[in-house]
């Protein structure tokens, strides 16, 4: 399942190269939660870059991000900053943790997939206790920066959309879940497939044509867009 070429995008919508206009439920594996060109990020990119600092080397950015850390998971105590490869092994020993309205979760340790789109964002492991036998990472100061930042505008994000009334979605394929993949008694804003695998290819296939872009892996969770008209809203129910 290949994603169209997009030229551009904006909130949970996508523009393709050939002006198609797609709404985006896969928002790259959740990093894209807020939406595409979400807060400030692209100009505190601009002003990092400015500075002239692109290497990997130690700088008080990396002290910037774990302060954004530990405000945006107080109840976690340690931050370890690894590489891709690392990461890898340790999501097959604990639970990545989506993008959520700051639930306090009784793991005592955690992978969360932050709200950072792109490959280049930070691999990060949130834990109670200490751990041992980590060799962490040192990250570009642009990359501590920007991703301080966005961690500032989730914290924003998540006090504006607290109270938000999360619409119900009926569909012959989905069933609403929370962040965890669970299914509970209020509206959350994640899809679970509960279809055949076999089907899922032909599903997607058929929502892209119609304008709407699922996750290429069916074990990713589909994100209800927070800025959704009515007729996005049939579009969704109508085509899933």
């Amino acid at each position: 399942m290949d994603i169209p070429k997009i030229k551009r995008a904006r909130g949970y919508r996508l523009y393709t190269d050939k002006n198609r206009r797609l709404l985006d439920l896969y928002c790259d594996s959740g990093k894209a939660f807020m939406g595409h060109r979400a807060g400030n990020l692209s100009k505190t990119l601009k002003a990092a870059i400015d500075k002239g600092v692109l290497a990997d080397y130690n700088s008080i950015y990396e002290i910037r991000y774990r302060n954004a850390l530990k405000k945006t998971f107080p109840s976690y105590k340690y931050f370890y900053l690894i590489d891709s490869f690392q990461i890898e092994k340790f999501r097959k020993k604990y639970p990545q943790v989506r993008p959520i309205f700051l639930e306090d979760y009784n793991y005592k340790t955690i992978i969360p997939t932050l709200p950072f789109p792109g490959d280049f964002s930070p691999n990060v492991i949130c834990s109670k206790v200490e751990l041992k036998k980590i060799k962490e990472k040192i990250y570009s100061p642009v990359v501590m920066e920007a991703a301080s930042r966005n961690l500032y505008d989730y914290l924003k994000f998540v006090e504006e959309k607290k109270d938000i009334e999360i619409p119900k979605v009926k569909t012959k394929n989905f069933i609403q879940v929370n962040s965890l993949g669970e299914k509970t008694e209020k509206f959350d804003c994640y899809l679970k497939y509960i279809g055949k695998k076999s089907d899922y290819n032909i599903l997607w296939e058929s929502a892209l044509e119609k304008g709407v872009l699922l996750p290429p892996d069916l074990k990713d969770l589909a994100i209800i867009p927070f800025e959704l008209s009515n007729g996005e809203l049939k579009l969704i129910q109508n085509t899933l």
